[in-house]
């Protein structure tokens, strides 16, 4: 059975009281303008990318500073574009620490499509974080592959995040061990093979990782082309690497606004998915949290589902457009629930009432 819940266009303002969505969302998040005042007042404010995933946290916290986050895939791998890194730079003075999920689906979701791209790689694909330099050219999507592997293989963060596995250490803890699972993986010319799940974990995790770094490098580059030249770039370990492979969450809340969290909030006493995206954007990010919700993975596959979509007032029409252009095309067996909320001009908070998310 394929099911939108007839619950999907329960609308709530910002002013309706018995909203705790919106108040919640609210309370823990600041607008473009309070950012504003903030930096003004002396106060800098950085960027913490973090994944979609429900088990997700601050992982950094700098002292003075207001700590934002940017919600995207994988924490941004394949995902944001120029636009959103210049979005990044310009409200933080270049002050970002990218929080990278590397055991993450949406990882290898990319992984599968540079495998199967037959054509050769001159310029930076549509839709990536490609980073190529001058002359740098390959043959098809494989050999891509395989120059990102074969860096991660050679990087000392790469290497030093491998040995907090207890298996991948055991199994790969030399370099000699590192050049034949490269070796093997690509030991046919028509496709990527794995030797079993281990060697499959491991290279997905070489691809992610350079695919951060690639990431790190164009903020870098972007950084210094705007006259940032005392950026702060940071890249973390992957916070998720060590947590149990499932899912608990049947809710998620798809922020279409132009504010940022400083901090999650639960949903009835549970985590929630949380995704910073747009309406060109949205229906895919939708597909990609109900693939994860129905996976294998997820302890909530076989309950229903419920999506909480905040946008202003002034787009409502435009999700509605979006929802039923989402509706025509859904193919699940779960009862769905789609949410929509509108958020209004609210009054900007007070100097003193902002200082309290401070860090």
């Amino acid at each position: 059975m394929s099911a939108i819940s007839a619950r999907k266009t329960e609308l709530s303002t910002l002013n309706d009281a018995r909203n705790s969505l919106v108040r919640d969302f609210v309370s823990n998040s600041l607008s473009v303008k309070e950012v504003t005042s903030l930096r003004q007042s002396g106060i800098p404010a950085y960027i913490e990318t973090e994944c979609v995933d429900e088990r997700v946290m601050a992982q950094t916290i700098l002292p003075g500073k207001i700590r934002l986050e940017l919600n995207v895939p994988g924490g941004g791998i394949d995902y944001l574009t120029e636009k959103d890194l210049e979005y990044m730079l310009q409200k933080t003075d270049a002050n970002l620490v990218l929080d990278p999920h590397r055991s993450c689906g949406w990882a290898e979701l990319g992984f599968n499509f540079y495998s199967n791209y037959g054509e050769e790689i001159k310029d930076k694909l549509p839709g990536t974080t490609m980073l190529l330099r001058q002359g740098q050219h390959f043959k098809n999507g494989r050999e891509y592959l395989h120059s990102l592997i074969k860096r991660a293989f050679s990087d000392g963060n790469f290497l030093n995040s491998l040995a907090r596995s207890v298996s991948l250490q055991l199994r790969f803890g030399f370099a000699v061990d590192l050049e034949k699972a490269l070796e093997k993986a690509f030991s046919v010319k028509t496709k990527i093979t794995f030797q079993d799940d281990l060697h499959k974990e491991l290279i997905l995790l070489a691809y992610a990782f350079a695919k951060i770094l690639e990431l790190q490098e164009r903020l870098e580059e972007l950084a210094l082309k705007h006259g940032y030249f005392e950026y702060f770039i940071k890249l973390n370990p992957d916070m998720l690497f060590d947590q149990p492979h499932h899912h608990i969450s049947d809710t998620a809340v798809f922020n279409l606004t132009d504010r940022r969290l400083v901090k999650r909030f639960q949903l009835n006493g549970r985590p929630a998915y949380f995704v910073d995206t747009d309406m060109p954007r949205l229906i895919q990010m939708i597909e990609l949290v109900l693939l994860v919700m129905g996976g294998e993975h997820s302890r909530a596959k076989e309950g229903s589902y419920n999506l909480n979509i905040i946008v202003p007032k002034t787009d409502l029409k435009k999700l509605k457009a979006t929802v039923a252009k989402l509706k025509a095309g859904l193919k699940i067996k779960n009862e769905l629930f789609i949410n929509m909320y509108t958020l209004g001009n609210n009054k900007d908070r007070s100097l003193t009432e902002l200082k309290k998310y401070l860090h």
